[in-house]
């Protein structure tokens, strides 16, 4: 399987993640219900980054460990851990999806919130969780369509940087169904349901300047480019324009993303 090409690396613990995060956990809420845990489930959140799949999976009553490669963000989810005071996640660990640092047939379940889509392999990274899972375990991620008004925004910067850098922009493999089942490998039974998520703000030029601002990907893509040079400014102008035009609020700014929620159950 070719593994997907990306066009430049981002730094997740570069900018503010934990404050643009928020918007993610209905998809995190919707993994968690996914796997049907129960007290006695140990689940492993995959790229957990703030811990938003692993604090709901805590007060759903699991045992949860979180794995990110982006350390400032394990110290978000710790902070986030104690001021919540679910001490049933017993740890936030350091940790790349291609080479978990756990033994095999660890956890009951598996979950990752748009994470492990960007593994570099694919293959090895689904490989990995199942892995980490028992025989009859349950695995949940979710990962991006390539469609709504955030996409095609994003999409403009992708092709500035491709064009700038004379690389190929990052293929959506994991938005493809088939791409999904086949990576699995026949490990277990796969079941894909699209959902949708709304993103919210009091404008579309404050949701583009916050994400630009704070979000890891979006500060690697201005980088990328140079945020003084005219190529940055003409990416920022159209991208808002595309926020502009398809605005579903009338007061405010809304659009709305749509996703894969893709689960496995796995082979006993």
């Amino acid at each position: 399987m070719t593994k997907p090409t990306s066009p430049l690396a981002v730094d997740w613990s570069d900018g503010s993640y934990e404050l643009t995060a928020p918007s993610l956990e209905p998809a995190a809420q919707a993994l968690v219900d996914a796997l049907t845990l129960t007290a006695d489930d140990s689940v492993l959140d995959v790229g957990c980054g703030t811990g938003n799949v692993a604090l709901l999976a805590a007060q759903a009553g699991a045992r949860v460990v979180g794995v990110d490669r982006a350390e400032r963000l394990l110290d978000v989810a710790r902070r986030r851990l104690a001021d919540d005071g679910l001490g049933r996640i017993s740890e936030f660990v350091a940790g790349d999806v291609t080479d978990l640092p756990f033994s095999d047939d660890g956890f009951d379940a598996a979950a990752s919130n748009f994470a492990l889509i960007f593994a570099d392999d694919p293959d090895r990274a689904a490989s990995e969780v199942c892995r980490v899972v028992r025989p009859g375990g349950r695995v949940a991620l979710t990962s991006w369509l390539p469609t709504g008004a955030i996409y095609r925004a994003g999409r403009v910067l992708r092709e500035a940087v491709a064009s700038d850098a004379a690389t190929t922009p990052a293929r959506l493999s994991w938005s493809e169904r088939q791409f999904a089942r086949d990576v699995f490998g026949g490990a277990g039974t796969v079941v894909i349901t699209e959902r949708s998520l709304a993103f919210r703000h009091s404008s579309a030029e404050a949701w583009l300047t916050e994400i630009e601002d704070k979000h890891p990907a979006w500060r690697a893509v201005r980088t990328a480019i140079g945020d003084q040079s005219d190529a940055w400014r003409d990416a920022h102008e159209r991208s808002l324009a595309i926020l502009l035009s398809e605005n579903e609020s009338s007061s405010a700014f809304e659009v709305t993303s749509r996703y894969l929620l893709i689960t496995v159950t796995l082979n006993d």
